[in-house]
């Protein structure tokens, strides 16, 4: 039970290597999923170029091209799109939105 609260989940999705050793899961394609869904806003997706590409048109969906950015512990600049969950459309960024 909420008691009447919102949850806004945040969410970060890319598509890369990982390897899986008993119960553990890491590797590229984790932490960069990771970095993104640390950027992103309450309510927000972000999701990687690569994700990006292979979504093409398929959702209903519009996502926002971020551009290219550094990422904590990543050594190349990840390019990164916004959209926003229960959307078909990305509203205007605010300033609940900062790297």
């Amino acid at each position: 039970m909420t008691d009447g609260k919102i949850v806004k989940l945040r969410i970060g999705v890319n598509l890369g290597d990982i390897i899986v050793e008993g119960e553990d899961i890491f590797g590229d394609g984790v932490n960069v999923a990771a970095r993104l869904e640390d950027i992103a806003p309450a309510g927000g997706i972000v999701v990687s170029g690569m994700v990006r590409d292979n979504i093409g048109n398929r959702l209903d969906l519009r996502f926002e091209d971020m551009g290219e950015q550094f990422l904590k512990n990543i050594e190349r600049p990840v390019r990164f799109y916004l959209s926003w969950l229960g959307e078909g459309r990305v509203p205007p960024l605010s300033s609940h939105f900062s790297l």
